[in-house]
Order: C-alpha cells, then structure tokens, then sequence
C-alpha cells in the first residue's frame, strides 16, 4: 500500500533561513492539514483532532515532495502530539528526489510545468501560506476558518500534482531509493559548527565589507557606491582601452564577472581601475553570509542539519548541498585555524589581523569557513577523499587500448602530471621544475573539450601565466598526447546523435550507452544514458537545429532553472561531446561515492557530509582505529561494476573541517 501525503505547517521558526529541522523544533510548530492518497485513489483529508486514518498503521510507502519535511513532520508534531504511528526512514519515498534523478525540476509547480502534467501547482499557496503560517504582524496566528479550507483544498492539489508527476518519471532502482535513505541519515546526523566562531567572523566581515565599499566611494570620487549594479561596470568600462574592453567581451556582451576581471587585473589598467576591481574581488570573497547561515541554522546542540541534497546536480546525479552550501566552500583553508580563532574571539584589531597573518580580512575569514564545522569533545573527524578521481573514470569509460595506457600511469605510481608536462614540452620533466604546473593545469582543465580559454582559466588560479600562442600549443600537444579523450568526445557525440535519429535502438560507446524513447517526460525525444553502475542519465525533449546554414546544435529542456512570471518558453542547454564525457565521467565518480557511503552506511558509521568525493565521519576517538579501516576499504574498493578501475583514497583524520 502507497500513502501519497502532503501537509501544511506553521511555525515561528523561518523555515528559509534556519531550516526545517529547527523549523519542527520550534514549540509552537504545528501541523494544519494533512492531505493524502492510498495507491492513487481519492484524496482525503485529516484535520488536527480527528482520528489517525487507519491507512497509517498499514502502510507499506510513504511517499511526498520533499519527503525530508513530511518526514520531519511526522517525526516531531504527528507522531508525539497527534497519535500518528512511528514511520521508520525506510518507508518513505522523495518524489522531488524521483524528480532530480530523471533530470526534471526539484520544485513541484516547475516539474509539473515542465512536465505538463493534467494536475498543476495552485498559485493561490503561496498568499495561504503567506495568510496561515507565518506569524501576523501582531504576534498572533491568523486561524480564520475559510482560508484553512482553502489551504485544505491546496493541500489537495499538491497530492494530485505530485502523484501526476510521478506517474510520468522513470522509477527509481533499488540503489536510487537507498541512497537517498543514506542521504537522509546523513541528515539527521548533521555536522556541528563553532557558533562562536561565526558570531566572531560575521562582525569582521561586516567592517571589512563597509570599509572596502567606502574605499570604492573614495577612489571614484562618490560615483560608484556597492560593486553590484550597471554603476560600477560602467565607471570601469569609461577607463579602459578599446583593447582591453574587447577582451571581457562575448557576442557582443561586455562581463564584469569574476573571469573578466582576472582578466582586466592581468593587464596595464589605471590604478584607480584596480583598485576598485581588487575590492569587488575581496567583497565577493565576503564569507558574511556562510557564517550567518551556519549560526541561523544550528540547533540546540550547534548541529546543522539538512544539509546535503541528493541528486542535488541533476543532470548528473552529484549531491549537492543547501543552506550553508558546503559544496562551495572555498578549499583554501588556514593553516592555523586555531590561532585565527583566538584571535578572532578576541577581537583583535583588524590592522593588527592583516599583520599578523600577511592576508586581507576577507581572505582570513575565507580560509576560516571550513574550520568552522567541527567535531565534539571526544571524537574525531575521518576525512577520506578520492585521488584524481575523474581523470581515473574517464580513460575508464572509454575501454581502450589508449584509456588502459592512461590508468597504466595511476596503476604504477607514476605521476599524470609529470608525464603530461614531459608529452607538452617534448623532453622529460622532473619533480620540481616549473612545467609540471603546466601538466597539471593542462590536466585539469582540458580533458571535456577546453581549450586556450579553459586553460587559461585555470592556470590563473595556479599562478601560470602564458602568452596565447604558447597556450595553443599546450592544448594541441595535450590533445595528442591524449586521443582517448578527443576520440571519447567524437565516440560519444556520434553515439548520442545515432541514439536520438533511432528511438528504441541502443548505441554504445566504450563503457556508455545511449537509448531514446518519443512522446515521454517533457515531450518530443528523451535520450537516456545508462552508466556501467545501471544508473541513467536523462536528457529530456532533445532537439537538433540548424544554426546558420551548416552548423547543427543539439539541445534539451534544462531542469535547473525557475521561470519567471509570464515567462513561458523553457530554456534550453546546448550540448556536445564535451559534454557528454564530462556528464557520464562526474556521474559514474558520484556512483563510485554512493557505492562507498551505502557500504559505510551499512556498517553503522556516522557521515555528516559527502563533499565532491570526499567523505567526513565522525567517530569516538577511541574507536578511530576500527573505523579507518572500513572507511579506507569502503572507498578503495570498487564495486563489481567497476571491474578494472583503479581507485584510491587515503584516510585522514582531523578535528575540523579542512581539505
């Protein structure tokens, strides 16, 4: 028997900004309506005070749009206060999450558009919710009892909607299911974080943000007062030549983003002009609001919680993270996170700061965001992180002669990087010398299609700085030295295109396979793309347009995005060989992931986060021994699937968060 449900809630708490685990902790959080729906059939509706549906008691799935709520609502309001009965995590089911996994939107009203399901999203919630279940200006809870119908009636809709969706999307594996039961463990676990710490940082960030801002008013002489908006692009733009305009220019389109001023601080610009660019830069790297959510969101005991989201990153099944957004922490950390801390409690002046440890402020704070998260008194953190991961899964996935000679390189110790350095400059490079930065750079950023401007790219943040015609020949010598990754482009795409011209035929490429169906999902042809693990990728309502007279380019709906009012055309995202490999490379690394956190999971260890490919634990110091060792076999052994891939990982312990 499926229970689809729904409710909806109220609470003191902003759900927005503190999350829902403190939402639910909130004494006076409250279930308004529960709607509900046994294997398809009619919904029904319980009101506070009326008897538990028997359904409840004999119910085999529970299954809701962002089941993490319904299952917080269970867990903290209908079971204790109501009489509902216990639902153990291994019933429920995340239909948002169902949604992710076929590449469709993670928001019921987008999926159901994109989807365009008979059942939609009623407008009307948003102005209920708004009216019901946030506290009135008064201090007091508006309990008027027409609109609790009216919310009623939208509780209901949200039911049809959801079984509307889930009816459409290919159902999850036994795997997909598990995976999100470990994600949601790794939730309740959460991840403690150092409250003080935060409270300390906000305030500096704060002062070194004004005091940057007003050193941007000084140097333009009032014209340009905060460093987002027209006013400051505009300011720069009147200052620079016509050379260096047309170099963060694109189509037409003049950018004042992160690269295109890299870009501007590599050339002879006025002083003025730098200045202002290097305290945009410096503002941007404000940590303020990481700090800020990390304190709105602890609880009681400084845990965040909720904060991993499985097959956040849609297109290629990677988790991603909400809330304090530890996916995006920046990985240069202090080197004495505990000194900074000390000082930073203390209140040390900030002139004194910048002194001490040779870094702008902002800086500081930047490399202090991943200490934040810590362990408690007695424990500590196991810290385990994938070696070369994708550079090891993409000759993988190509099961040629030439992929085999790449892993040859990890099988026998050598190192990538000093090999391809040695392929770039035509002689051998040793440890040591400066051109194995170039392998590495080239490593790192050519292997999905980039060229001169992926490298350059990157190479800016490893200090390598290259005239373009010397850039062109690393790429070209990169490419040679590597034709299992131009012929994996190649491979792909044609495979990719043969599988959308000939719906219901299967085409391969190395380890990948491709397979279109018509008239599913969003519409037009959806090519799926299943992985060695079983696991597929969607790409829904591909097309393929003529642009210009000769040039094809192929398209498909784009999941990850929120239209805006009256917007009504869906946007789409190009794709090519490139991409491709980069898809199926970054998804079969997640699955190598899953794999390893199902197997600790199993085990009965605590994870608190799963970072890119990197695990945390958190154990009792005194059993730090055992559980090195199913960490470090849990993420050294590849699954059955994975016959042939050589992985590796190493174990290391910590006390706060770092690399």
């Amino acid at each position: 028997m499926i229970i689809s449900c729904d409710v909806e809630t109220r609470s003191a708490a902003d759900l927005k900004t503190q999350g829902a685990y403190k939402y639910f902790d909130d004494p006076e959080a409250d279930v308004l309506v529960l709607c509900y729906s046994v294997d398809g059939g009619t919904v029904e509706t319980w009101w506070p005070n009326d008897p538990v549906p028997e359904c409840f008691h004999t119910g085999d799935q529970f299954t809701a749009w962002n089941a993490s709520f319904e299952r917080l609502a269970f867990s903290k309001i209908l079971t204790p206060k109501y009489g509902f009965p216990e639902i153990p995590l291994e019933r429920w089911f995340c239909t948002a999450y169902q949604s992710r996994c076929n590449n469709a939107p993670s928001a019921l009203g987008n999926a159901a558009r994109f989807l365009h399901t008979k059942d939609q999203k009623d407008p009307i919630g948003e102005r209920l919710i708004r009216s019901l279940c946030i506290k009135q200006a008064a201090g007091s809870w508006n309990n008027d009892p027409v609109e609790m119908e009216l919310l009623g009636d939208y509780c209901r809709k949200d039911v049809l909607a959801e079984m509307a969706i889930a009816h459409q999307l290919r159902q999850l594996t036994a795997d997909e299911l598990k995976d999100w039961h470990v994600n949601e463990a790794m939730n309740d676990n959460g991840i403690m974080v150092d409250v003080d710490l935060c409270r300390a940082a906000m305030k500096y960030a704060k002062e070194e943000e004004q005091d940057l801002l007003d050193l941007v008013a000084d140097v333009t002489q009032g014209d340009v007062v905060k460093i987002r908006g027209p006013k400051m692009k505009a300011w720069i733009l009147e200052r620079l030549t016509r050379e260096q305009v047309e170099l963060i220019t694109d189509k037409g389109k003049t950018s004042m983003d992160k690269r295109a001023r890299e870009k501007l601080l590599g050339e002879d610009i006025p002083a003025d002009v730098r200045t202002v660019i290097e305290c945009a830069d410096a503002i941007g790297k404000s940590s303020v609001g990481k700090f800020r959510a990390m304190r709105n969101r602890a609880s009681g005991d400084s845990r965040v919680r909720g904060v991993m989201v499985a097959a956040g990153a849609a297109q290629t099944g990677r988790a991603s993270s909400m809330g304090i957004q530890i996916q995006n922490f920046p990985r240069e950390t202090a080197k004495e996170p505990l000194a900074i801390r000390a000082d930073l409690l203390a209140n040390m002046h900030p002139e004194e700061l910048v002194d001490k440890y040779d870094s702008k402020v902002m800086n500081i704070l930047s490399s202090m965001l991943r200490p934040t998260l810590m362990v408690p008194e007695g424990h500590l953190f196991l810290d385990c992180d994938y070696s070369s991961i994708e550079n090891r899964v993409g000759p993988w996935l190509t099961d040629s002669p030439e992929g085999e000679a790449k892993l040859d390189q990890f099988r026998n110790g050598v190192d990538p990087y000093l090999v391809a350095a040695s392929d770039i400059y035509g002689r051998e490079i040793k440890k040591g010398e400066p051109e194995r930065q170039v392998g590495k750079v080239a490593e790192l950023s050519l292997g999905y299609g980039g060229g001169v401007g992926a490298f350059s790219a990157m190479a800016r943040g490893y200090g390598v700085s290259l005239p373009e015609s010397e850039v062109r020949d690393i790429v070209q010598a990169w490419r040679l030295a590597n034709r299992w990754a131009v012929d994996a482009w190649e491979g792909l795409d044609i495979a990719f295109t043969k599988a959308l011209r000939n719906p219901e035929t299967e085409f391969s490429y190395g380890r990948i396979k491709y397979y279109a169906m018509q008239d599913i999902l969003a519409g037009g042809t959806t090519v799926f793309c299943e992985l060695p693990c079983g696991r597929y990728l969607t790409y829904p309502d591909v097309r393929t347009e003529f642009v210009g007279f000769d040039r094809e380019v192929t398209t498909f709906a784009r999941a990850n995005w929120t239209p805006k009012s009256g917007e009504r055309v869906w946007p789409r995202s190009k794709i090519w060989g490139g991409t491709l490999f980069e898809n199926v490379t970054q998804a079969a690394a997640a699955s190598l992931m899953r794999y390893a956190l199902r197997r600790v999971t199993d085990a009965g260890g605590t994870i608190v986060a799963a970072v890119h490919d990197q695990m945390l634990m958190e154990v009792p110091i005194e059993e730090e021994a055992r559980w090195t060792a199913v960490l470090h076999e849990a993420m050294n052994t590849a699954p059955d699937w994975a016959d042939g891939l050589p992985v590796e990982a190493e174990v290391e312990t910590r006390t706060r968060f770092g690399k």
